[in-house]
């Protein structure tokens, strides 16, 4: 009987995971892949919705049609249990038997308990938030209703992006003038004591001056404590108005994953080996948001984008397929990539600790790679991967005939 594998969230880590996976075992597994939409969107773009360089069909992969092609089972539905003791994956509709799971589901919006977040900030987290917000800006800025004052909660990638996209719609709606003067305000606001946290100090001054030199407000230092319908409050003790408050300061685990009964860190994030296994069951595998690394028995932070997502889902797949084979299973070891930040379509940085490059041609870069991750993904299902698995000596060879970016 072919081992039954199935796998949560159809992302960037849970569709690779399902791709590669079905290129190694081909017929030798059944697959079944679990996702409340119909379609995966290309999150690293979603910004640029905001602005309307992009719509969010543009940048939708869609996954029953991709599946079908790959014969891998694609159930789109939403999952509200994992029984891990009787090997379960409830969803709305139904329950599927599992041998292998694979976990991949992704995050949602921290509000942080903050008094009238959630009910009154624009969430930041998908292509169809991003589409309301920029909706909402849109109509703000060409109402000519002044003051007008927008907000930016979280001063990480997601909201110096969209710093970057608001300045670009500020100049196409003629609104430049109104920044100028003060009757049109964006603001930033980070809890940390500067931009990007994380970063190095190289990269955190060139953003904080390019956004600050074009307008762009800057409070770093003192984290949101209430927000009203008119405005908002500080730590400080300091008030702001506003008009529009867009919301990316942090993310969390969905409410089900909470309740899973396997080990998570202290914000509710699985715990995983370096081979991507939880520490609680061998057959139990999470990657991509979801996930605090562990080895040694110590957390280990990992950033929570894309390339990371990928390079844990092939691994994830490669773990599974060797421990049906009886191969030694191999580790994840995160690699050094360079970070790319656009801040409209002017300027874009690229760096990382070793190297540091600014310019338009890091978002035209960006937009290959969203170009390239599109064209690869629809036909992904119709090339083979890999011709022939190998055992675990041969890791580095089957890695790279994996690797679709």
């Amino acid at each position: 009987m072919n081992p039954r594998v199935v796998i949560v969230g159809a992302g960037f880590a849970g569709l690779e995971t399902a791709l590669s996976l079905k290129s190694l075992m081909k017929s030798a597994a059944d697959i079944t892949v679990i996702d409340r939409n119909d379609h995966q969107s290309f999150l690293p773009s979603i910004h640029e919705v905001i602005s309307g360089k992009v719509r969010p069909d543009q940048i939708e992969v869609p996954l029953p049609s991709l599946l079908k092609a790959a014969k891998i089972a694609f159930l789109q539905d939403e999952v509200h249990a994992v029984e891990t003791t009787i090997r379960e994956v409830q969803t709305t509709r139904e329950a599927l038997q599992f041998d292998y799971l694979v976990l991949a589901c992704g995050a949602v919006v921290r509000f942080f308990r903050v008094p009238g977040a959630r009910e009154l900030a624009y969430a930041f987290r998908t292509p169809e938030q991003a589409d309301r917000i920029g909706k909402a800006v849109r109509t703000l800025l060409t109402s000519h209703r002044h003051p007008a004052r927008i907000l930016i909660a979280g001063g990480g990638l997601e909201g110096v992006e969209i710093a970057g996209e608001l300045l670009d719609l500020v100049s196409e709606t003629g609104q430049r003038e109104a920044l100028d003067s003060g009757a049109l305000s964006i603001e930033l606001i980070e809890a940390a004591k500067r931009l990007l946290p994380g970063c190095s100090e190289r990269v955190q001054n060139f953003v904080e001056d390019y956004l600050g030199n074009r307008g762009v407000r800057l409070s770093r230092g003192s984290a949101i404590t209430e927000v009203r319908k008119d405005g908002l409050s500080l730590a400080s003790g300091e008030t702001r108005e506003m008009s529009i408050l867009i919301w990316t300061g942090g993310i969390q685990p969905a409410p089900w994953i909470r309740e899973i009964s396997l080990a998570k860190d202290a914000d509710g994030w699985l715990q995983v080996t370096d081979r991507l296994q939880s520490l609680d069951d061998e057959h139990i595998y999470a990657v991509g948001d979801i996930i605090s690394f562990t080895s040694a028995e110590h957390p280990h932070p990992l950033p929570r984008e894309a390339h990371f997502a990928l390079d844990q889902a092939r691994v994830a797949a490669l773990n599974i397929y060797y421990d049906t084979k009886g191969y030694r299973k191999i580790g994840y070891h995160p690699p050094t990539k360079p970070q790319a930040i656009s801040l409209g379509k002017a300027m874009g940085v690229l760096a990382s600790d070793k190297l540091f490059y600014s310019g338009p041609w890091v978002v035209r870069l960006k937009k290959l790679v969203e170009k390239r991750h599109m064209l690869i993904y629809r036909a992904r299902p119709y090339v083979s991967a890999v011709s022939a698995p190998l055992p675990g000596a041969e890791f580095r060879h089957l890695l790279k005939l994996l690797m679709p970016i």
